[in-house]
């Protein structure tokens, strides 16, 4: 049991953190991109697109690391846990495919037809498809213990 409460220390104070400067940093790194998505010919739109994914998974992997210390936490497990999470995956690949799909269409605007960033949106969408379809299903087992 000792070693088990060490682990869980030396997980949380390595975790929090890498969560509490890196989301502000993130942040900050994005409020001198903004100018350069008007002009052309600056990377600065290539870099705020990368801070913003970055910043995205870094707060849906702290979202998660709060509802595991929630249900870690309550003496009788948590059994809507596994749905919050399929949600959170759900609204995390969504705000990542608005912003390939918004990146795609200000390099489209810009230059020609980017063929690089093609791929990322193509496994974005369909990391976002797999998790609603998840997360549909999750609920669907869900209603289906609800009714028995």
């Amino acid at each position: 049991m000792p070693c088990d409460l060490q682990r869980q220390l030396l997980y949380r104070g390595q975790t929090l953190p890498w969560h509490t400067f890196s989301v502000p940093i993130q942040c900050a790194a994005l409020l001198p991109s903004h100018p350069c998505v008007q002009r052309p010919g600056r990377m600065g739109r290539t870099w705020g697109e990368q801070y913003l994914i970055l910043t995205i998974s870094i707060t849906s992997t702290f979202i998660q690391y709060v509802l595991h210390t929630i249900d870690g936490r309550q003496d009788e497990p948590w059994e809507n846990k596994s749905l919050y999470i399929a949600f959170l995956g759900v609204v995390a690949g969504f705000l990542k495919l608005i912003v390939y799909v918004c990146f795609f269409f200000i390099l489209v605007n810009f230059y020609t037809l980017p063929l690089h960033i093609m791929i990322d949106l193509r496994h974005t969408f369909h990391k976002f498809l797999e998790s609603l379809q998840n997360l549909i299903q999750a609920r669907r087992a869900t209603s289906d213990l609800d009714l028995r």
